[in-house]
């Protein structure tokens, strides 16, 4: 099996507590321009939470552990995390 390359994407998994975990994906530079973009739109009004939600999305690709119970990765879950997530 061969090395992983940069365009394979760099994940990288936080380990919340002893039973539950967030996998999370860095972000191109092809899509940081994009949500730069649908953020900084002339008619676009986003509240901070809305902003990191549509981040969040982007970067969260897969949770795992008993207190995530069996919801899919989702926005609409994303919005229902605490706040003390959203600094992962």
């Amino acid at each position: 099996m061969s090395e992983p390359t940069f365009f394979d994407g760099v994940f990288k998994t936080i380990q919340i507590d002893e039973e539950n975990s967030i996998t999370l994906r860095v972000l191109t530079l092809g899509e940081q321009g994009e949500l730069a973009k649908r953020l900084n739109a002339k008619n676009t009004t986003m509240t901070v939470p809305e902003a990191a939600a549509m981040m969040a999305e982007k970067v969260i690709t897969a949770w795992d552990g008993p207190k995530f119970g069996d919801a899919p990765v989702n926005l609409t879950n994303i919005k229902r995390l605490p706040m003390t997530l959203a600094g992962l």
